[in-house]
């Protein structure tokens, strides 16, 4: 899978490429809004629930919000929608091209489907297969939580949180979901709690051993779906490139 980073600087690519495009077909005032960057710090950060004492106690279970640009407030015309996705009205098709009102010969795709290429993505802009794999990912996750050695970590972690002061079930989420935590902002009790749950994950080993699990049922996933599984590969392994070659 693409992590959240890779698809961010694929957005940030993707929208330079095709502002590149446009103005070679004459739209100089043409640009797109910039795409927000990721509010984690690491990929998976926050699969085993919150981990991060530090973020715990400024934001309790909130993600810190992500950075994004203003809105430039560009509407984009019939004409620079036609240059772009080379007439396409639906984001699952590709735009046929065509040649514009200023007489230039729009690609198949437009220059969206010309910046999507130069990233190695299919002209819909899908590498690969990636639900197939969200599928995988999923059911993994899943699993795991009915392994008992994550069970029993679970237990432990919900007693430390008992000694706390903080009654929870020895469920995953049963803590970052609690209703009073529904508010606007986080407030201390939530930063307190979100605190003692890092703590408890700590002392009890949950997030060790429920990676430990479940990176055991995921190798097995890939070798009963390898088949299936190495073309999506191969086609991330393209993106990914591209995107390295591209990103400076």
């Amino acid at each position: 899978m693409l992590d959240d980073f890779q698809l961010y600087k694929s957005s940030v690519l993707l929208r330079e490429l095709s502002i590149s495009c446009m103005k070679k077909y004459d739209h100089k005032e043409f640009t797109l809004d910039s795409p927000p960057e990721p509010g984690i710090s690491v990929a998976n950060e926050r699969r085993y629930g919150i981990t991060d004492g530090v973020l715990a106690a400024k934001n309790g279970y909130r993600v810190p919000e992500q950075v994004k640009e203003p809105d430039s407030g560009h509407e984009i015309s019939p004409e620079e929608a036609f240059t772009l996705t080379g007439g396409s009205t639906d984001p699952g098709t590709v735009g046929k091209g065509g040649v514009d009102s200023h007489g230039n010969q729009i690609p198949r795709g437009g220059c969206k489907g010309q910046a999507l290429k130069k990233l190695g993505y299919t002209p819909t802009g899908v590498p690969g297969n990636p639900q197939f794999v969200q599928d995988l990912s999923l059911s993994s996750f899943q699993e795991s939580m009915k392994h008992p050695e994550v069970k029993d970590a679970l237990s432990k972690w919900a007693a430390c949180m008992s000694k706390s002061g903080y009654t929870y079930k020895a469920e995953p989420f049963s803590a970052s979901n609690d209703p009073r935590f529904s508010t606007p902002e986080a407030g201390e009790l939530e930063k307190s709690v979100a605190v003692a749950d890092v703590s408890c994950k700590n002392s009890s080993g949950l997030i060790v051993a429920w990676q430990g699990v479940e990176s055991a049922i995921q190798r097995d996933l890939i070798r009963k779906n390898q088949r299936k599984l190495e073309p999506i590969k191969h086609q991330r392994d393209i993106t990914v490139r591209a995107i390295e070659s591209q990103w400076k």
